[in-house]
């Protein structure tokens, strides 16, 4: 049906054939992403329709996996706005965009608070699960924080940093997979800048933590043959391997998670919570207790 058409009125019907699955076009093999995601990023918004077109859908999938995550919205609302339901329904499926077909008639003021709470429960639940390993770890070194109580002033400040840490850099990676500066095979230089990144900001950290624990752990009993600086020093050692690990997880998270067809924009923050929050008790404590020998 032409545009024309369209614009004198007549209700376009839903497409549901074989559109972008021409047989003839079947060549997944030797198609070009890059070359289709570059065309589609130069046409004007409302005619990329036509080139997804001459593509089988295959090999749309395969293109729209590897674009923008904004282009691919894009794009998307064409086709809904065009009336291929069928296709926009089934891409939006195969991108993980929704988690299942009756995700794409919700709208968050009509959907019940049922339906909100059935979509997001096993999430919190799962993850809650997964906190629980973090009250293990806390409990396995319970002798330790008896004999040293100051390491447990310092565990809000180790899991804060930690998850500031890698919220700030799932944040900027999905900012740059929405803009298209980075995709999923891009992974290896994110994690050699965020190495980088993280050094500079673990050594900052480090004098931080130093002039904190030293300055304010005066009036602290601590047993036996421990000192003060080696409290800081085991105390600022752990929080930089913590930024360091942090910022590897808010890093690669989000392609990790886009490489899995899922929606990084949805699912990153609360994982990346409860993993940081677990590994973080887990390297405070290994570091403190090795290296105060507790």
């Amino acid at each position: 049906m032409t545009r024309d058409t369209r614009a004198r009125g007549i209700t376009m019907t839903s497409l549901d054939i074989t559109a972008f699955e021409h047989p003839h076009n079947d060549q997944s093999t030797t198609h070009d992403a890059d070359t289709t995601i570059h065309q589609l990023s130069q046409t004007d918004r409302g005619h990329r329709t036509p080139i997804l077109q001459a593509l089988s859908y295959e090999q749309t999938l395969q293109t729209l996996q590897q674009a923008p995550l904004i282009l691919v919205r894009e794009i998307l609302n064409e086709l809904k706005e065009a009336g291929y339901a069928t296709q926009y329904t089934r891409l939006t499926v195969d991108l993980g965009l929704v988690t299942h077909r009756k995700d794409l008639k919700s709208n968050y003021l009509h959907t019940g608070v049922f339906e909100h709470v059935k979509s997001r429960l096993g999430w919190i639940v799962s993850l809650s699960l997964l906190g629980i390993f973090s009250g293990m770890i806390i409990a396995s070194y319970e002798d330790a924080l008896s004999a040293l109580v100051i390491l447990a002033i310092y565990m809000p400040v180790m899991a804060d940093t930690g998850g500031n840490v890698g919220a700030q850099a799932s944040t900027l990676l999905i900012q740059s997979m929405a803009t298209g500066e980075i995709t999923t095979r891009d992974w290896a230089r994110v994690l050699w800048k965020e190495f980088r990144v993280s050094l500079i900001m673990a050594a900052a950290l480090i004098s931080i933590i130093l002039i904190r624990v030293m300055g304010f752990g005066s009036d602290v009993d601590l047993p036996g043959d421990i000192t003060l600086l080696q409290v800081a020093i085991a105390v600022s050692t752990a929080m930089a391997i913590q930024v360091i690990s942090s910022s590897f997880l808010g890093a690669i998270l989000p392609v990790f998670i886009r490489s899995l067809q899922l929606d990084p924009a949805v699912i990153v923050a609360p994982v990346l919570t409860s993993l940081v929050d677990m590994t973080g008790m887990l390297v405070y404590f290994f570091i403190t207790t090795t290296m105060l020998n507790i």
